[in-house]
């Protein structure tokens, strides 16, 4: 079982290519037949403004077990279905720091 906040990788399908990969996640809600969760992303630089508005830095992100610096992508809520999952990975969870951090900025993302 998966807790609120962390952090684990799971097998992600491309839209419109065959095949996919291991992605990391961050989990709002395990429930018994699905995950509610946020994707999480290292890609920032070269993404429009519209979507950098919706991606939260993660402050602590080593702790988080990210291998480089990354963001929560507030605008990707999924709620996926555990049957089709695979094997999940857990790889860290959110610090205090940046649990209080995306609670903020999603409130502030919400009153735009």
């Amino acid at each position: 079982m998966m807790n609120e906040n962390d952090l684990i990788t799971i097998y992600i399908s491309f839209d419109n290519n065959p095949g996919g990969k291991r992605r990391p996640v961050l989990v709002l809600k395990d429930e018994m037949n699905k995950i509610l969760s946020y994707r999480i992303t290292s890609k920032y630089k070269n993404k429009s403004e519209k979507i950098k508005r919706q991606y939260y830095k993660i402050a602590d992100w080593q702790e988080a077990g990210c291998n480089k610096p990354s963001y929560i992508d507030i605008g990707s809520l999924a709620n996926i279905n555990k049957e089709y999952l695979g094997k999940i990975k857990r790889i860290g969870r959110l610090s205090i720091r940046d649990i209080q951090g995306l609670n903020q900025f999603i409130k502030q993302y919400n009153m735009t």
